[in-house]
């Protein structure tokens, strides 16, 4: 997955594919957040960009948000385990976390992820998050996590999507 390959064939998958192109040219923006639409392209983008950080030779990593949950649950009842794991994503200086908030979400979920956003938030360090949830929607889960992401994206780099087709259902993927 790269900028190269990503189908640009409707003017909104070139305006998605442009904005994510600017986030990388930003100084001060710090969150990139893809939101919504199942199979517009959100992860193809996010790690395109997160190629793009690597190729500037920037510490990165990247992490599925089920995945990541899973990892730290398992070691909720042991505070060192739990920051040791969480700290190994808050702290790289570029994380991409994909399909935030996927699934059912527990109060433990819900703090796990301010966990890692208010790390992330406090040390200005570079995130590209995806979600089939819109910003309201996040706003509705927690807003101390969303309005964070907010802040750090400049909402610039709020990217709402909510009329693309599902290029997969097109027999394109």
């Amino acid at each position: 997955r790269d900028f190269d390959n990503y189908k640009t064939d409707t003017r909104a998958r070139e305006g998605l594919k442009n904005k994510c192109l600017e986030f990388l040219q930003q100084d001060d923006a710090k969150t990139i957040a893809l939101l919504g639409n199942v199979g517009c392209g959100k992860t193809h983008l996010a790690v395109s960009i997160l190629k793009e950080f690597a190729n500037q030779k920037k510490k990165v990593n990247s992490i599925n948000y089920t995945e990541l949950t899973r990892k730290v649950s398992s070691n909720a009842n042991d505070e060192i385990a739990y920051f040791s794991i969480l700290g190994k994503y808050a702290n790289v200086p570029v994380l991409l976390l994909d399909d935030m908030f996927k699934g059912k979400i527990t109060e433990a979920n819900i703090k796990q992820m301010y966990d890692l956003i208010n790390t992330r938030y406090e040390n200005g360090r570079i995130t590209i998050i995806t979600s089939e949830r819109v910003i309201d929607e996040l706003m509705n889960i927690d807003e101390a996590v969303a309005s964070r992401i907010v802040e750090m994206a400049k909402q610039e780099f709020i990217l709402n999507i909510t009329k693309m087709e599902n290029y997969r259902l097109k027999g394109e993927a």
